[in-house]
Formats: C-alpha cells, sequence, structure tokens
C-alpha cells in the first residue's frame, strides 16, 4: 500500500533519508477537525517516520514503538 495524493502515488523525495518513512494503514487524518494551531487533517494516512538501524524493505511490515509524535504539515 503506498500513500497518494491528488490521484497519483507520493514519495518522499526531500534528499538523503536517514530514518524510514510510511504511513500507517486504516488511520485517517480527519479535514473537518481542527488542530490547536488551525491546522486540518489531509484526508490522508498517518504518515510514520521509523529510526531503527537497517533501511526496510519497500513494503515491508514491521513492528514498533512510539516514541513521541511530531506535526508535519503537507504542502
Amino acid at each position: 500500500m503506498q500513500d497518494t495524493k491528488k490521484g497519483e502515488l507520493r514519495y518522499y523525495t526531500y534528499g538523503a533519508s536517514f530514518f524510514n518513512y510510511g504511513m500507517l494503514p486504516q488511520t485517517w487524518e480527519d479535514p473537518a477537525k481542527r488542530g490547536f494551531n488551525g491546522t486540518v487533517g489531509d484526508n490522508d494516512p498517518l504518515d510514520v517516520m521509523e529510526l531503527g538501524s537497517r533501511t526496510c524493505k519497500v513494503g515491508e511490515v514491521r513492528p514498533v514503538k512510539v516514541l513521541g509524535d511530531l506535526e508535519l504539515i503537507d504542502q
């Protein structure tokens, strides 16, 4: 499963990555709800950054332990 935006597949294209980037299936950021800073959900699954000791394969499913969260704004 791969995230899409405006009907197109989304790729992480911000240079060399020091983490694994993916998403949590069956989650959804509701565009009808406002965050504390006025932002709204983007109707996409929640993004995930996994800091690990190795690069994951595309499509790999891995157990993770949540250490915290960070609100990122899609462009």
